[in-house]
């Protein structure tokens, strides 16, 4: 074991880029691998190199954290970069800057956790208290500044709707990130310390007390579902570089309608379409509105209702009483007569926009200066005053969560009145990445979480319905075609208030984290 210490304890190029390394090789454990050993001992060997070094005078742990962290974040984020090729050749050169600096900016809040720990960590029992408190820390600071972007928090590793994956139905995402990190600081102790049987076996005897309330929580589920509701999920392939191609954008409208009548629409009573499957201004698509009207009126005295994601236009008045044009990303349901005639029955605006996809940070200030977004949108788009439910025709009360909104756990502070939630996406920005397998993964907890089914529609990405337990009861894959007819769940509501969970972790780190720095310098 000295050779290892040594091995953690070396200054020069070739221990941060070992570093490095093992945070890319982390990216094993998450979907669509889920081989969250790997991400364990690697995290463990990363919190190993911490506690050699922190007891080294004149050891940067900043950067033995920063260069670690860098490898994790690339690795999770990545494929952002495909957004940039999507879109054309002239978006490419910003492609590296962009990704790095994304991985970087989160990248440095681990690296200050780890210079944290060095100055107030302490040994033994008191440096796996720091550890993860400083990191949980860390990670609940970058799910909320600057709007934050909780992607792949260390929990995720575990699939959606596994055993180990029903505790964050108790303590959420971040709690089950926190005891990740538990775990991980303790096999640290064991590689580095004379302190083995104990950390060793909190660190075996966790996990397997996780996954056993997990086996029989699901062992006690009884999934039932809505009678008089049936739904059509309707997924088309395509590149989204595809959508610049007039012809080709056609053809691809022309597919999206012709799969939703396909046989078995009598029976359907809503039908849905995924975020991207239209581009621009749906509802002043007067072409687009004819033709729906046509093919689902034409046999059907109920149509079904119509929902689908589109941007919306409204006129607002600026700061300056002057009249302008206000564009907003909006879940939409359609409703026909049985003359065809159709009407917007209610919508739901997001949020939580994309920074640089959907919005240009700044105020306007970039956007004068000739910053444009990867969304081809005509300005920046306006975000929601503050999510809502909604009542869409002939369904419970439900939380639209559009794109990556369904990544923010807690984002519906009065989510307990829903019945399920509708997630419409574009994941074809992203190709054959990893990041529509990650996205359909962390969706899957918010259902964990709340106890809500979610119906998922996605173009280019996993699309399906998943029960409260997180499980996908069906579902189509990214290079799938088709339609998906299936009903809605009944909500179980098992779940705890998420706001005030994540809250309270915060709190209880801080605490630990506050006391063993007092005690350290006591001592």
């Amino acid at each position: 074991m000295s050779g290892l210490a040594a091995f953690f304890a070396m200054r020069k190029w070739r221990a941060h880029l070992i570093l490095f390394v093992l945070g890319l090789l982390a990216i094993f454990g998450f979907a669509p691998f889920h081989a969250w050993g790997v991400t364990l001992l690697s995290l463990s060997l990363f919190f190993a190199c911490l506690l050699v070094n922190n007891k080294q005078a004149g050891v940067s742990v900043f950067w033995a954290s920063l260069c670690y962290a860098l490898g994790y974040f690339i690795a999770n984020t990545y494929w952002i970069g495909s957004a940039f090729i999507e879109r054309g050749p002239e978006f490419v050169p910003l492609m590296p800057p962009m990704v790095l600096g994304l991985a970087m900016s989160m990248a440095s809040l681990w690296a200050l956790a780890g210079k944290m720990f060095q100055k107030y960590g302490g040994s033994g029992w008191r440096a796996i208290i720091s550890l993860t408190g400083l990191f949980t820390l860390a990670e609940i600071v970058r799910g909320h500044i600057f709007g934050g972007l909780p992607w792949n928090l260390p929990g995720y590793m575990f699939e959606a709707g596994g055993p180990i994956s029903q505790v964050a139905a108790l303590i959420n995402i971040y709690g089950l990130t926190a005891i990740v990190f538990a775990v991980s600081a303790c096999l640290a102790l064991v590689w580095t310390s004379g302190q083995k049987i104990v950390p060793a076996l909190v660190a075996g005897v966790v996990p397997v007390l996780m996954a056993g309330f997990g086996f029989f929580r699901v062992s006690s589920s009884d999934i039932t579902y809505h009678n008089d509701i049936n739904f059509r999920l309707v997924q088309v392939q395509f590149k989204q570089s595809e959508r610049f191609n007039p012809d080709r954008n056609d053809e691809i409208m022309t597919e999206f309608i012709r799969q939703s009548v396909s046989p078995g629409i009598e029976d359907i009573t809503h039908l849905i379409w995924p975020e991207g499957a239209v581009r621009g201004l749906a509802l002043e698509n007067a072409d687009l509105m004819r033709t729906m009207s046509d093919v689902l009126s034409r046999d059907d005295d109920t149509p079904p209702v119509w929902l689908l994601d589109t941007l919306r236009h409204e006129y607002a008045r600026n700061a300056s009483g002057e009249i302008q044009n206000v564009y907003y990303n909006s879940s939409v349901a359609i409703t026909f007569t049985a003359e065809g005639v159709p009407a917007v029955a209610a919508s739901n605006d997001k949020r939580r926009l994309v920074p640089f996809g959907e919005f240009i940070p700044g105020g306007g200030i970039l956007e004068d200066l000739g910053a444009r977004t990867i969304v081809p949108n005509l300005t920046s788009l306006t975000p929601a005053p503050e999510k809502t439910l909604v009542a869409f025709p002939g369904l419970p009360v439900v939380s639209a969560r559009i794109c990556y909104e369904i990544i923010f756990p807690g984002l519906m502070p009065d989510l307990g009145k829903a019945e399920w939630i509708l997630n419409q996406s574009n994941d074809a920005w992203y190709g054959s990445s990893v990041g529509p397998h990650h996205h359909a993964n962390i969706a899957a907890y918010r259902a964990i979480e709340t106890g809500l089914p979610i119906v998922r529609s996605t173009s280019n990405g996993i699309s399906g319905v998943i029960d409260p337990y997180g499980r996908y009861i069906r579902h189509m894959l990214p290079d799938s075609e088709g339609v998906l007819d299936t009903a809605l769940p009944q909500a179980q509501k098992t779940g705890q208030p998420t706001r005030q969970i994540t809250c309270l972790i915060a709190l209880f780190c801080l605490i630990g984290v506050t006391v063993n720095a007092l005690v350290r310098r006591a001592g």
